[in-house]
């Protein structure tokens, strides 16, 4: 109770009613908070903090006899019931703290102050009464009339309320994505307020979200911020309103901040149902609502199961078209509702040593994705004739290279996918889904080292002018380990053999798949140098030997005319082996021995020579060496206009003259019982019409079958009697005292000459350790010639180099071959004689 100040009975009481006015009409009331509670269609409670002072030098008692009108825009919208007010001489209330009932009188006009008091910074009621009670002096005055305008902070629209931790974590059984997350909300108003559970609707760029909702009563404090959490869902949406969504979860998972249009819709006290004028307020509520962006690791990792490269095009180099048809991707959803990609295209960009080196675009197009809500789940992708279009060619080479000689190559993969994904809402486009991982992918390893050669065949000459190379047609087989495909052409690998390189082998198109495979391939033997004595001993061995003949494929920069390849390819080394043909060139000699042989010691023969080629074979020339026991009894040298032989067809050479009995006639008697000959030729050959030219093609073939053929004018004569006539002849002169005996032997003989032939033929037996005609090449071991071949030869040798044999014959005038003729006749006439 208040106590008053006793000197105020001193006053005299017929002023003291307008003294009291005086005091009332002067204090000043002013509210710092006010705090609204137990809401209801009819009104709320209402704590209030504020002051009043100027209330003089008296103590008074304040009473509100009836509850006090307010009055807001000149209408009168509702009445407080306030409790009396005691207050102190010259302080007044410092302090004013009271709680109150506001009671609505006009239910539109207040439902309006309700919407300006959430939409505006501040507001202003008059606070009037004609029935003020104030005690002062120790008198009651009543009817004193009160009126005072107070001022509060309005709510302002509630600007910058955000919302955080943002979670979808599952379906919603209502329908659509249910949503959980936490808000605060800002607040400038002095007022507070217990508005109960609040329901608002969330809008993003006009398509409605769905619903949030407190879940438990919105109490804004005054002048602070309020934390509150919501729950609510995202509705199904129609087709062009999933649209909307994409964007909305695009830039979300972009880590983009978006604003969110947050309307309210209702609002319900504990204990009651809507409040009317409040919802009408809340409901002409729109909030803008900051939405945080987040990033998560959606896209877990990337794996190349396969990858097909296409360059066979320059334009192709550092853009090649690609394709997979196995590729997979690992994503998680990084909430907890249902999601699973149906469409997905990516952009990507591969990197390797730290550095971009292509990317690859690939369209949006269907795909089949495993379901996440939270998992790992597995994206099959594929994608067919895409560029990997070059971001640094230097490094794109490089990543080239990593695939061709790398058994596994390791390089990063960042970009974004676009997918539309399946959910309980409908089918979301979402974009821009950043990911950086790092994936493998099994290369090609150099083959394994190795490449294997077969069915060989040499199809004549290729290349400018038809004569630049050899072409021989063969199958390589190689070993791709990885699941790389490349599809490119005019792919020509250096060839070594001994150190040297004998040609390329040339793919056209090179078309590698995964694992085993055989690849059409021709061998160009093109050496540097034609002469080069090592290339040309590798055609020697192809041709004649039957062991495999070791090589090295060792790529260069010029093995590709795509120039982003060229590092990849001049790093390939194979080590392969080419079988030769093993084969018999020379089928059969004939050596025709006449009667000047005995004295000129030269022959003339014919060979028959096989081509194992599928091409003609053009001999050009032959030098020749016909040895026995490692000793050269024949050699000759010829030139050929017209010596062809037709692939797979046995040819003869046609007589060839003069050849030198290089140990003498009556020496290479003894060889003839052998009837074979090891020998030794350099040729140059042609292949195929106006082809590839050898200039010095070296083979040896031992055992030819010989046949000797003796021309002697119809004579039958044996090896014993031409021995025996040959050192009849070298030992005397043709002297005058044989001349009437020669004479008649000649006419004898003339008589019966018929032009007949002895032909002395014997079965092939083997020589001893050959030789070459040049120091290069190593001796081989021989079959041995029969111990009788043996003896004949000895003793014919021994016979040759008896002082008899040696004699130098009598100076006479050179002998035509009518000369030597009736010499030879003769001395086997004598021979013949004697015997008898």
């Amino acid at each position: 109770m208040c106590q008053v100040d006793n000197s105020a009975l001193f006053l005299i009481g017929a002023v003291a009613g307008p003294i009291a006015q005086h005091l009332v009409d002067q204090s000043e009331l002013a509210f710092s908070g006010a705090n609204i509670s137990n809401i209801s269609d009819q009104g709320f409670d209402l704590s209030l903090q504020g002051s009043l002072t100027g209330t003089g030098p008296l103590d008074a008692l304040i009473e509100f006899t009836e509850p006090v009108v307010v009055n807001w825009n000149g209408n009168n919208i509702a009445t407080i019931n306030l409790p009396p007010i005691c207050a102190a001489a010259d302080d007044g209330v410092p302090d004013y703290s009271t709680n109150a009932r506001l009671t609505i009188t006009d239910d539109s006009k207040f439902t309006d102050f309700a919407v300006f008091l959430l939409h505006n910074p501040s507001f202003e009621w008059t606070i009037s009464t004609d029935k003020l009670r104030v005690t002062a002096l120790g008198t009651i005055f009543d009817n004193v009339s009160l009126s005072k305008k107070v001022s509060f902070k309005a709510f302002n629209g509630l600007p910058g309320v955000t919302i955080s931790n943002f979670q979808l974590p599952s379906d919603d059984p209502a329908g659509g994505i249910h949503i959980e997350t936490d808000s605060s909300i800002p607040s400038t108003a002095q007022l507070g307020i217990d508005l109960g559970i609040v329901t608002f609707l969330a809008k993003f760029q006009g398509t409605t979200l769905g619903p949030l909702a407190t879940t438990k009563s919105l109490a804004l404090a005054p002048n602070s911020v309020t934390s509150t959490h919501l729950a609510g869902r995202i509705v199904p949406q129609s087709v062009s309103d999933l649209d909307t969504i994409g964007v909305l979860f695009s830039k979300f998972l972009a880590a983009e901040n978006q604003t969110l249009e947050v309307i309210g819709q209702s609002v319900s006290s504990s204990g009651s149902d809507s409040v009317g004028w409040l919802t009408t307020a809340i409901q002409s509520l729109t909030l803008s609502v900051t939405l945080p962006g987040q990033k998560f690791d959606i896209i877990r990792s990337i794996t190349l199961s396969d990858l097909d490269v296409v360059l066979q095009t320059p334009d192709q180099a550092f853009a090649p078209p690609t394709s997979s048809k196995n590729t997979s991707a690992v994503y998680r959803n990084p909430f907890g509702f249902s999601l699973q990609v149906v469409e997905s295209g990516q952009t990507i960009t591969l990197g390797a040593l730290g550095l971009d080196a292509a990317q690859l675009v690939i369209p949006k197009s269907p795909a089949v994705g495993g379901v996440s809500t939270g998992n790992d789940a597995d994206l099959h992708l594929s994608w067919s004739n895409q560029p990997l279009k070059s971001l640094n060619n230097l490094i794109f080479e490089a990543t080239l290279l990593g695939v061709t000689e790398s058994d596994v190559l390791t390089f990063d993969l960042k970009g974004t996918a676009d997918v539309t994904a399946k959910t309980a809402i409908g089918n979301i486009p979402i974009s821009g889904i950043p990911f950086d991982v790092q994936s493998t992918l099994p290369a090609i390893n150099n083959f394994g080292g190795t490449a294997k050669l077969s069915d060989i065949k040499v199809a004549g000459s290729g290349g400018d002018g038809g004569n630049q190379f050899i072409v021989a047609p063969l199958k390589t087989e190689l070993d791709n380990p990885s699941q790389v495909s490349l599809h490119t052409v005019d792919i020509a690998l250096p060839v070594m053999f001994n150190g040297v390189k004998i040609g390329r082998a040339a793919i056209d198109p090179f078309d590698l798949v995964p694992g085993d495979q055989i690849l059409p391939t021709e061998f160009h033997y093109q050496p540097d140098n034609a002469n080069d004595t090592v290339a040309q001993s590798f055609l020697t061995n192809f041709l004649t030997k039957t062991d495999t003949i070791p090589l090295n494929i060792k790529g260069d920069t010029a093995s590709t005319p795509i120039e982003s390849l060229q590092l990849a390819l001049s790093q390939v080394h194979l080590s392969t082996s080419l079988p030769g043909m093993g084969a018999s060139l020379l089928k059969h000699i004939n050596v025709f021995i006449t009667a000047a042989t005995l004295l000129d010691n030269l022959v003339s023969i014919d060979f028959d020579i096989t081509n194992p080629l599928d091409t003609d074979l053009h001999i050009l020339f032959i030098q020749s060496d016909g040895k026995v026991g490692g000793t050269t009894f024949a050699h000759f040298e010829q030139h050929f206009d017209s010596l062809v032989v037709p692939p797979g067809q046995t040819v003869n050479s046609g007589r060839i003259q003069n050849v030198v009995l290089v140990q003498g006639a009556l020496a290479s008697l003894g060889i003839i019982p052998l009837a074979m000959l090891d020998v030794f030729n350099a040729a140059t050959v042609q292949i195929g019409d106006n082809g590839y030219t050898v200039p010095w093609l070296q083979t040896s073939q031992l055992a030819v079958p010989v046949t000797y053929t003796l021309e002697l004018f119809g004579l039958d004569v044996g090896i014993p009697q031409l021995k025996s006539a040959a050192l009849s002849m070298s030992a005397s002169s043709v002297a005058a005292t044989k001349s009437e005996q020669s004479a008649s032997s000649s006419a004898v003989a003339a008589s019966s000459i018929t032009s007949v032939s002895a032909s002395i033929s014997a079965s092939p037996s083997s020589g001893g350790d050959a030789e070459t005609p040049k120091p290069s090449e190593s001796a081989q071991v021989q079959p041995t010639a029969s111990n009788e071949a043996k003896e004949t030869l000895q003793a014919t040798s021994a016979e040759a180099a008896s002082p008899a044999a040696k004699a130098e014959p009598t100076p006479s005038p050179t002998p035509t071959e009518e000369d030597k003729a009736e010499t030879v006749s003769a001395a086997l006439s004598d021979d013949a004689t004697s015997t008898a």
